[in-house]
């Protein structure tokens, strides 16, 4: 049977505005500490980034962001290419900051190999951090793939969740699209190669055609996916607390393990330039200059 679940009325996304609280700024040798209600951080002055967000004992945020630029590279048959990475080899120029009104503003301007990158952060006393990043100097005409940023995130989540835009307002409970939900980052059922797995592929924590019959990857296709268009995206550790990124629908995150740590990805512009045959492509042209934002929460439950 079909079914719609129809909206009355638009959706108002979550307020998310920066709030005066108690806020201390420090400035050292070596960088800015920053601490709030129930978080600390630091900015390297070395980086210009950030390092070691910390909730109670839990190192939540490693260190980021960075810019997160792929496009397509050479096809390699099929629909497959590979991917080239255009945020490469990253120089910090200059850090400063202020506090204003109870809001801590840094602004770190520097430049990776093909283009001058500025990031502005603004951190209030209740763990509210407003991310804006700009570039300048790449060359027009590639498609992108990916556009937006990413953070090194801890180990100590231990569940995801997310709630978006779907593209259909009905799902299968088993289908990646579904609209809410959660995925457990610790559930990892056994797979044989050739045997008949006992759980949904969302659950697949290997890829035989694409890695073969060994490699085991650390999370789920589910845990694993592109959430689209999302309101919230949200990583919990055991005790409650959270990194929660808030959007307005026009935002993507996806959650991996890549280069040996947890990374957490928030993309502004993104497509999947090579699927081909018939399907459905953005086909969005590389900008020499662009700008995106985004807002991320600490909370505790």
């Amino acid at each position: 049977m079909d079914e719609y679940n129809l909206r009355l009325g638009e959706r108002e996304p979550a307020t998310t505005a920066l709030q005066k609280g108690r806020l201390t700024v420090g400035d050292e040798d070596e960088g800015i500490s920053i601490r709030g209600e129930h978080f600390s951080l630091f900015i390297d002055k070395a980086n210009g980034l950030i390092r070691d967000l910390v909730a109670g004992e839990e190192v939540l945020l490693q260190s980021g962001p960075y810019i997160n630029l792929k496009i397509p590279g050479k096809r390699l048959g099929g629909s497959v290419e590979s991917i080239i990475d255009l945020a490469q080899n990253w120089k910090c120029m200059s850090v400063s900051h202020e506090m204003k009104d109870g809001i801590a503003t840094v602004c770190t301007r520097g430049r990776y190999d093909s283009m001058d990158v500025s990031f502005v952060f603004r951190i209030d006393g209740y763990g509210t951090i407003q991310v804006d990043y700009k570039w300048q100097g790449l060359p027009e005409g590639k498609l992108v793939q990916e556009a937006g940023i990413y953070f090194v995130v801890g180990d100590s989540f231990r569940e995801l969740s997310w709630d978006r835009a779907a593209y259909f307002t009905a799902y299968p409970e088993t289908d990646l699209g579904y609209p809410a939900g959660k995925a457990d980052l610790r559930f990892s059922p056994p797979m044989t190669y050739r045997e008949k797995p006992g759980h949904e592929w969302i659950h697949d924590t290997k890829g035989f055609y694409y890695f073969g019959p060994t490699k085991q990857l650390k999370y789920s296709n589910m845990a694993r996916s592109l959430k689209e268009n999302i309101y919230s995206f949200s990583l919990y550790t055991a005790d409650g607390k959270n990194i929660t990124v808030h959007g307005a629908g026009t935002q993507a995150c996806r959650f991996d393990q890549t280069g040996g740590g947890n990374t957490l990805i928030i993309n502004d512009l993104w497509d999947y330039p090579d699927l081909m045959w018939g399907n459905y492509m953005k086909l969005i042209p590389l900008s020499a200059r662009f700008h995106g934002s985004a807002t991320i929460c600490l909370l505790s439950i």
